[in-house]
């Protein structure tokens, strides 16, 4: 399990969710995603990542997220 504060003044973007998934950290980037500022995320990368983990959960839960994630192309 993990411990993270989020105070109220930081700004968090999809980068830190991205590090997350890089890192194989699925409830991570799931605690993350909701907590950051809307903008473009790169699916397709994150989807790969998760793919290159190994983790079908994290993907399934990225597809969720978008209907235009190409996995056959996000390699």
């Amino acid at each position: 399990m993990f411990s993270v504060t989020h105070r109220k003044d930081t700004e968090w973007d999809y980068s830190v969710v991205w590090h997350a998934i890089k890192g194989n950290h699925f409830a991570l980037a799931q605690w993350l995603f909701e907590r950051v500022i809307p903008s473009n995320p790169s699916f397709n990368r994150w989807a790969a990542f998760a793919a290159g983990n190994g983790n079908l959960d994290m993907i399934k839960w990225i597809s969720s997220l978008s209907e235009e994630i190409d996995l056959h192309g996000a390699m």
